[in-house]
Parts: C-alpha cells; structure tokens; sequence
C-alpha cells in the first residue's frame, strides 16, 4: 500500500538509481539481521528433483484444504474492490474499501501457501515457488485487463472489473474441489 508512494517520493528526491541503491543497502541490512538473529535449523532430507517433479502429474495439488478460507477471502476481496469506486468522493469510504481490500489480498498469500504446501508435503519448495511464479504470472494479465478497463470504462470501472475477475476465481473453488475429491482426497 505505501511502496508505490514511498518510491516515487524516493524517486524524485534521490533518482531512480539512489532509490535501487537504497533498497539493496536494506536488504543487506535485512539479511544481516536475519542472519544474526534466527536460529540455526536443521537441514532437511534432501529430495530428488525428479521427486518433485511428480507434484505436476497431480492435478489436485494446489487444491487441498483451506478452500472454504480461500473463497471466503477472495469474496472479501471482491466486495473491497466493487466498494472501492462508489465511496470515491468520500476519503473515510475510499480508505475503507482499500484497506479490506488490501488486507484480503494480503491474507490470500499465506492462505494460498499454505494450501499448497499441505497438499505437495513430498516437494514443498518447487510447489512453493509454483506458486509464487503463478501469483506474479497473474499480474501481467490482470495489468492489461485494467488498462483496457480504465481506457474504454474510465477510473471507476477498475474495482468492478478486480471483482469480476475475483469472482472468476471464486467460481473455480469448486471445480478444484471437485478435483479433489476424485483424486480420493
């Protein structure tokens, strides 16, 4: 919510290379910290790439419980963004639908991870990184469909066309249920 901002403000004091510079200092400092901070773990048992791979013939494993707080959460999450256009005149109205917005779209990470770390326990890095791979692919199309939205509908038509698309998502939940119980889980 505030990196934007915060970035462009960056930005247009320091430039944009004083902005990369600064945010690869932090992130040292943050790996610093992190190194000096967290406890030392055991190594896991190491598991053959070809192991992991078997999680690609599952079709079902990105869909093991919590399905139920995924469509909760993505219903949140449309509701915030079809209520972020109307109360655009009132500033409390506006703040409010872009935080349940915000904060439903923020929830989706962990519970989505979560998800697809319960159901892929034989490969949970490469499911791990499938799934992020898969959050960042969605964003590229999810730009171009606002775009095309703010062009031909204007500014008010983005939360109604984030919530179609949410919406889209929801009516997938019990499909990939589906699956899953077909699969004898």
């Amino acid at each position: 919510m505030f990196g934007i901002p915060l970035g462009t403000l960056a930005a247009s004091t320091i430039g944009w290379r004083g902005t990369f510079w600064s945010l690869s200092g932090l992130s040292i400092l943050v790996a610093i910290l992190l190194a000096l901070t967290c406890p030392s773990l055991a190594r896991p048992e190491r598991v053959r790439i070809a192991e992991q791979l078997r999680i690609l013939r599952d079709p079902f494993f990105v869909g093991r419980n919590p399905l139920g707080a995924t469509l909760l959460t993505v219903a949140i999450l449309a509701l915030g963004m079809i209520a972020v256009p109307a109360p655009a005149g009132s500033t409390i109205g506006l703040l409010l639908g872009m935080a349940v917005w915000g904060i439903a779209n923020a929830a989706l990470y962990p519970i989505c991870q979560v998800r697809v770390m319960k159901s892929a326990v034989h490969a949970q890095a490469l499911a791990g990184t499938l799934n992020v791979a898969m959050a960042n692919a969605g964003i590229g199309p999810s730009a171009i469909f606002g775009g095309l939205a703010l062009r031909h509908f204007g500014l008010w038509s983005l939360g109604c066309v984030a919530a179609a698309i949410a919406v889209l998502a929801m009516a997938t939940v019990p499909i990939v249920a589906r699956l899953g119980r077909g699969a004898g889980r």
